[in-house]
């Protein structure tokens, strides 16, 4: 009896993350590396070949671009090709992917760092229920102050209209996850930001701007930019300036989720708030954003 489609997409989706934990293992054996601190080089090495001026310095030839990754480390790019035909995969299968998340999760994240940093990561399956339930036509903008590998998004973007301008505010504490969430978002070609920040005390640590080339017409150039807190803010104004109308010319507005909220102690000052608010993910009280 031959396999199903839904078998044979698993079965493939399983090979591949094997296939990245033995390439990635092997090479971290080969260094004397732990393997967590050599994830965490792979995605740095990953996000650097897709900085805006690298690109443009070759002319957004990607066929250069991707000869170069070969070249500077074989093991870091085959893994990324993995993740990327992964993704590619399994967003054509399901909507959407959790590349980076799932290989994190199997390797990387100890039963330490989980309990000490309240991280656990949301199961797919319940992602794409609360993504189903919180979806509207009229949604411009999704917010998740603590995205993990970015999970939820990658599920709201997975039911959203791809034709209608949608923009992407992602922050966690943790530098690894804002890592994967921005790699996952620049895959799944979404515009918007990932800021490390404490939602709580709103202190700022870093932040990428992705996809920044090709919004708000979709093509073919992913770009994730490093960039500090004015910079995503500006990128965050520049978006909501763009933000389609209503025939009565006024903001289409985003379905806000209230809930019991934590007040920060700090916003930042620049720029000033804005009429249009995201959607909120979480229980922290974000309106200042």
């Amino acid at each position: 009896m031959s396999a199903s489609v839904p078998a044979l997409a698993s079965l493939l989706h399983m090979n591949h993350i094997k296939d990245i934990d033995k390439l990635l293992s092997g090479y971290a054996y080969k260094r004397g590396a732990d393997f967590a601190q050599l994830f965490d080089q792979w995605l740095d090495w990953t996000i650097r070949w897709f900085d805006p001026a690298y690109i443009r310095s070759k002319e957004c030839d990607f066929i250069v671009i991707t000869d170069e990754m070969m070249k500077d480390n074989e093991t870091f790019f085959e893994c990324f090709k993995l993740i990327a035909e992964d993704t590619a995969h399994n967003i054509e299968q399901k909507g959407w992917y959790d590349a980076f998340g799932t290989l994190y999760e199997e390797k990387v994240k100890s039963g330490y760092k989980a309990s000490s940093m309240g991280q656990f990561f949301t199961p797919e399956s319940l992602c794409d229920g609360i993504a189903k339930m919180l979806y509207t036509k009229e949604r411009t903008f999704v917010y998740d102050p603590a995205c993990g590998s970015g999970r939820l998004p990658l599920a709201m973007w997975g039911n959203i209209d791809k034709d209608k301008f949608h923009y992407f505010v992602l922050g966690d504490l943790d530098p690894l996850s804002c890592k994967m969430s921005a790699l996952n978002m620049m895959l799944h070609g979404m515009f918007g930001i990932v800021e490390r920040r404490d939602a709580l005390r709103m202190d700022f640590f870093g932040g990428y701007v992705i996809n920044e080339m090709c919004y708000p017409f979709p093509c073919a150039i992913p770009s994730i930019r490093v960039a500090d807190e004015l910079e995503c803010r500006k990128n965050l104004a520049y978006a909501r300036s763009i933000t389609p109308k209503d025939d009565d010319g006024s903001e289409q507005q985003a379905v806000k989720i209230d809930t019991q909220v934590v007040e920060p102690v700090a916003v930042p000052s620049e720029p000033q708030q804005q009429p249009q608010q995201p959607i909120q993910l979480s229980l922290f009280n974000l309106d200042e954003l």
